[in-house]
């Protein structure tokens, strides 16, 4: 069985964030503008088959692709590098005190994130259920 420090510092981990961040966004995209995923793909001159890849996560897009997804929902991709201890740290702070009723490490983080999102325009926020505690 796999640990949550190996799960955290695995690119596979990483990977399926991303994808589940973009998948989120690209849905409530579609609610917001009332487009069917047809809509959607004729809109970025691709087809109906690769936007049902993109939203069931069967895909690995090239930054490139990332981006342009991104800009067609009118949303900028802003990545941030931290230091994986730091990451490591929060998780275990997080893990160690999930228990009590205040939100802490990552999470604390995210709401923080979050409420800075709708204040100040031009941030985007990373929504998916994955930044909270399991």
């Amino acid at each position: 069985m796999i640990t949550r420090e190996e799960l955290i510092r695995s690119k596979e981990y990483w990977l399926a964030r991303l994808q589940a961040m973009l998948y989120q966004q690209v849905e409530e995209y579609l609610k917001e503008n009332k487009m069917t995923k047809s809509d959607f793909a004729q809109k970025l001159g691709v087809s109906k088959g690769y936007i049902s890849q993109v939203l069931n996560g069967d895909f690995d897009h090239k930054l490139s692709k990332f981006i342009e997804l991104s800009l067609m929902i009118d949303k900028v991709p802003l990545l941030k590098l931290e230091d994986i201890e730091k990451i490591l740290l929060l998780d275990k702070e997080e893990k160690l005190n999930e228990k009590g009723s205040s939100a802490t490490g990552i999470t604390k983080s995210y709401n923080s994130d979050v409420k800075r999102a709708k204040e100040e325009p031009g941030w985007v926020v990373n929504d998916s259920d994955e930044t909270k505690p399991d």
